[in-house]
């Protein structure tokens, strides 16, 4: 990754890589990524439609961070906002992993209210791969679009006046 990383970052100097970029990542930006992971063969045939859905949120999380790395390079680590959002999409991805194998294995071998956990699994990663999909669409949209640039404005000069940063209403009065 970091090769491509640098290789994204000098555009002019790899235009054969760039094109080839182009046209792999053409699924990703329409927010549609090729399926390639085959998650769903390790978990139990009942569980395909969850096991895509954590197989899209891989991918989508893949892709952004290949992103963010060619829009920061080293200065990624300035980017908090964007590294916490990423952050919380990579647990929830975790989290969405170890419930769809916990509840893959409760039903394979048998156990009491397998069959529930499974549903509930189902449920958990519908919910989930919402909300990972709006943070790293606020990720992929950057400072400007998410209001992250303002809001670290907004704290700085908080910070600077004293924690007032509107003035009173009554503060002149014209009579």
């Amino acid at each position: 990754m970091a090769t491509d990383v640098k290789r994204l970052r000098n555009p002019l100097f790899n235009p054969s890589f760039i094109i080839k970029k182009i046209i792999a990542d053409r699924n990703q930006e329409k927010d549609e990524p090729r399926l390639d992971l085959y998650l769903s063969e390790d978990l139990h045939p009942t569980l395909k439609k969850p096991s895509e859905q954590l197989e899209y949120c891989v991918l989508r999380m893949r892709y952004i961070v290949e992103s963010l790395m060619s829009r920061y390079g080293t200065d990624v680590v300035m980017a908090g906002t964007e590294l916490n959002r990423l952050a919380e999409a990579s647990t929830q991805i975790y989290v969405m992993a170890a419930v769809l194998a916990r509840a893959s294995r409760a039903y394979c071998i048998g156990l009491r209210n397998g069959e529930f956990e499974m549903k509930i699994a189902a449920c958990f990663v519908e919910s989930t791969k919402d909300h990972v999909k709006k943070l790293l669409l606020e990720i992929s949209e950057g400072e400007y679009l998410n209001m992250d640039h303002f809001r670290i404005n907004f704290g700085k000069t908080v910070l600077d006046n004293k924690g007032q940063l509107l003035e009173k209403p009554t503060a002149r009065v014209f009579w």
